[in-house]
């Protein structure tokens, strides 16, 4: 009887374990999202207007196909 209750002991705490690693994963993975946000974020305020404006035209230019304007013919 003694074995049971030391291999039920062993998978407590080893639920104890698991459920404690997956935490720290989750709060070093936060930790990190949040590094790279704060170096990211004042970046995109860097972007000036004119730049972006700029390259939405040349964005538009390269994807929008150009459409030949209608000719009458008589």
């Amino acid at each position: 009887m003694g074995n049971a209750a030391e291999q039920g002991a062993i998978e407590i705490l080893t639920g104890l374990v698991a459920r404690q690693s997956f935490m720290n994963a989750l709060d070093d993975t936060f930790v990190v999202s949040a590094i790279i946000i704060s170096f990211v974020l004042p970046l995109t305020f860097m972007l000036s207007k004119k730049r972006v404006e700029k390259e939405r035209q040349r964005q538009e230019q390269l994807y929008v196909p150009r459409q030949q304007p209608l000719r009458h013919h008589r």
